[in-house]
């Protein structure tokens, strides 16, 4: 009988120790928003629950901004992701800002690497010279794309020839994706602060009919943007022409 009872208290024991465990409180967070695509200046909230506050933190500012509430608005064109987290756990939600604009493809901005490896990339340009390499038809609003080397055969800059026709659309393209820096002037830059960007954009009127934008490295560096604007002006008077 006293056996038959010790055993009694020890499964009372264990299944004591099992319920507290049960109504221990969860500490981890629950998310209901596993991903969002968003374009620029859209908002959303993340519906988030932990038993524990939670904070709210941003991997790139760029392109998404979080309240202390998990208020999401989105930025510029791209990926990041905002992140959740207490003291016990942490949660990630991926956010990726899309373009109303596609007028023309992206070009490649990986300045510094030499010509022939662009060349492997984009194929056989259509025309070129010493300096520059050029695709036509690079989109219906698009006649041209050009890419710029320097002594080197390095990418220093580059430029897309636009249709004025598309000077609102153009607007909008690059305003979703890049900062204004000048309000004076069609510069952008990829970063919320100067001292942080490593691309200049410039949109001037090459002539009545084309807009020409400007892709430069950020700041800038032996040449000058107006100097780079003369020899790309140059190459495509040449190249388009050819």
């Amino acid at each position: 009988m006293k056996k038959s009872t010790s055993c009694l208290l020890v499964y009372l024991f264990f299944l004591s120790l099992s319920c507290y465990k049960d109504d221990e409180p969860k500490n981890g967070i629950t998310a209901e928003n596993i991903e969002q695509d968003l374009y620029f200046g859209d908002e959303f909230q993340i519906e988030a629950s932990s038993n524990t506050p939670i904070t709210y933190a941003t991997n790139e500012e760029y392109h998404a901004r979080v309240s202390e509430s998990g208020l999401v608005t989105a930025g510029f064109v791209g990926e990041t992701f905002i992140t959740l987290s207490n003291d016990n756990d942490s949660h990630e939600v991926p956010v990726t800002v899309k373009p109303k604009s596609t007028l023309y493809p992206e070009p490649i901005m990986d300045f510094g690497i030499s010509k022939s490896t662009l060349i492997d990339e984009l194929g056989t340009p259509e025309t070129e010279n010493e300096d520059a390499i050029a695709y036509m038809d690079h989109s219906a609003a698009a006649p041209m794309i050009i890419y710029s080397f320097d002594e080197n055969d390095q990418l220093n800059s580059l430029g897309v020839l636009v249709e004025t026709t598309y000077s609102s659309v153009l607007g909008v393209f690059l305003s979703e994706r890049y900062l204004p820096a000048n309000p004076d002037n069609l510069i952008f830059i990829n970063a919320l602060e100067e001292p942080k960007a490593t691309l200049l954009i410039d949109a001037e009127l090459y002539s009545q009919e084309y807009w020409l934008v400007i892709y430069l490295p950020y700041p800038a560096t032996k040449m000058n943007k107006d100097s780079k604007r003369k020899i790309l002006s140059d190459d495509i008077d040449e190249l388009y022409k050819q």
